[in-house]
C-alpha cells in the first residue's frame, strides 16, 4: 500500500445479471477495511451495487472513474503549482535581504575584524613572552633541585653499590661451589648407573652361568607357554642349543 493512493474497481459493461458478484459480502467487507481509498466504476447506470454502497466514491462509468482522477490529479497538480511559485518567491525575497544584509556586515566586519586581530596578536606575545619566562625559571628551579638531591643521595648510593658488589661476590662463589657439588653427584650417579647397566648386561649375566630359552623367536618365561613335544632354542655364552620337550613339571 505504500506504493499506491488508491484502489479503482471498474467493468466494461455487460447485463444486469453480472453485477451479481458485486452484490458479494466478502468483497463488500475487504473494501469496508482496505486501508487505500477505493473508487468503484462498474459501468451500469440504472442500477446500484452493494459495492457502489461501501466504495469510497462511486461513478456510474469506467470512464467517468478516469475522469474523476483526472480532475483529481489536475487539482493536487495546479495546488503544487502554486505552492512552487510561492516558495520561489519566497525563497527570492529571503535571499534578496540575506544578500543586502551580509554586504552591510561586510564593511562593518572589516574594521572590527582588523582591530580584534591586532589585539589579539598582541596578547598572544605577551603570553607567550610569560610562557616563555615561566618555562625557563621552572626549568632552572628544577635543575637546582636535581642537582641538590643527586648531590644527598650520592653517598646512598655509593654505599648501595659496595655492597651490592660484595653480595654478588659472595653468590658467584656459592654459586660455583653449588654448582660443583652439583656436577660431582650427577658424575657419580651416572658412574652408578653405567656400573648397574654393565651388571646387568645380558652377555655378563650369561657369563655368570645363566641361559636364554626362546620358543618361536620368542623368549620363553613361563612352562604355561609350552608343551611336550615343542622344539625349544637355549642360548649359553658361547653358542645355542636345539632341544625337544619330553616332559613339563611345575
Amino acid at each position: 500500500t505504500d506504493f499506491f493512493d488508491a484502489v479503482v474497481i471498474i467493468r466494461g459493461g455487460g447485463s444486469q445479471a453480472e453485477l451479481s458478484c458485486f452484490d458479494n459480502y466478502r468483497i463488500a467487507y475487504h473494501i469496508t477495511q482496505f486501508p487505500l481509498p477505493v473508487i468503484s466504476g462498474i459501468g451500469h447506470e440504472r442500477d446500484e451495487t452493494i459495492v457502489d454502497r461501501v466504495a469510497y466514491i462511486s461513478v456510474k462509468t469506467p470512464t467517468a472513474a478516469a475522469e474523476f482522477l483526472i480532475e483529481k490529479f489536475q487539482s493536487v497538480y495546479d495546488k503544487l503549482q502554486e505552492y512552487q511559485n510561492m516558495l520561489v518567491n519566497f525563497s527570492t525575497d529571503i535571499l534578496q535581504k540575506q544578500y543586502d544584509l551580509l554586504n552591510i556586515l561586510q564593511v562593518k566586519s572589516a574594521s572590527i575584524a582588523k582591530d580584534a586581530i591586532f589585539s589579539t596578536k598582541t596578547k598572544i606575545s605577551l603570553v607567550a613572552q610569560q610562557f616563555s619566562n615561566s618555562i625557563q625559571n621552572y626549568i632552572y628551579d628544577r635543575k637546582n633541585e636535581f642537582s641538590f638531591i643527586y648531590e644527598r643521595i650520592k653517598p646512598y648510593m655509593t654505599r648501595f653499590l659496595v655492597l651490592k658488589n660484595k653480595e654478588l661476590e659472595r653468590l658467584l662463589i656459592l654459586l660455583k661451589f653449588n654448582s660443583t657439588k652439583y656436577i660431582e653427584n650427577k658424575k657419580h650417579l651416572l658412574e652408578m648407573h653405567n656400573l648397574r647397566a654393565i651388571h646387568f648386561d645380558p652377555l655378563n649375566v650369561m657369563k655368570r652361568g645363566y641361559s636364554i630359552t626362546k620358543y618361536n623367536g620368542k623368549t620363553l618365561k613361563s612352562i604355561h607357554d609350552i608343551n611336550q613335544g615343542d622344539k625349544i632354542l637355549t642360548v649359553l655364552i658361547d653358542g645355542k642349543l636345539g632341544s625337544i620337550i619330553n616332559e613339563c613339571e611345575m
